[in-house]
């Protein structure tokens, strides 16, 4: 049981900012939301083509949450709302107490998931899950994880309810 519940948290971390576009939410104040913000070396815009290339040390930082890879591709629908995004390279993702590292993250808005390939890692504290590839429903917290799969679930310290 105690197992279930640490991997049931590592799917439950949030990247809310990125979903944030398919999420009703009331109109906040423009004086006190706070802007997620993209840096990198080089950003070249495609309006025809609906996509947008962020090359060099990109580096994604919202209220709760940063991501930094070598590149990013951003696809926009015809309406120019993001549909989908793939970051490449070295992908580090930071969110409160979870990491995820990959060679690749594509997160795909409409269905809330984000796919790790190229030896992915989720973490949190300790605990890690390894495989092929990782893909993480978000709206559902379930997480499936092709080809070899390894995880490695650390004991908590003793408990009042658990003294050992």
């Amino acid at each position: 049981m105690k197992q279930t519940l640490l991997l049931l948290a590592l799917v439950t971390w949030s990247l809310s900012p990125l979903h944030a576009q398919t999420a009703a939410k009331p109109a906040a104040d423009a004086k006190t939301s706070t802007p997620t913000v993209v840096t990198s070396d080089v950003f070249k815009m495609d309006m025809p083509g609906h996509q947008g290339l962020f090359t060099g040390n990109v580096v994604v930082t919202a209220t709760d949450f940063k991501l930094k890879a070598r590149e990013m591709q951003v696809f926009f629908d015809d309406n120019n709302k993001i549909k989908r995004m793939i970051a490449r390279g070295n992908v580090e993702i930071d969110a409160t107490d979870k990491q995820t590292k990959s060679g690749q993250a594509e997160y795909i808005i409409a269905e809330n998931k984000l796919i790790l390939t190229e030896s992915p890692q989720v973490l949190q504290n300790r605990n890690t899950v390894t495989g092929t590839t990782i893909t993480i429903y978000r709206d559902t917290n379930r997480m499936d994880v092709d080809g070899r799969s390894r995880v490695l679930l650390y004991e908590s310290g003793p408990t009042e309810a658990n003294p050992k």
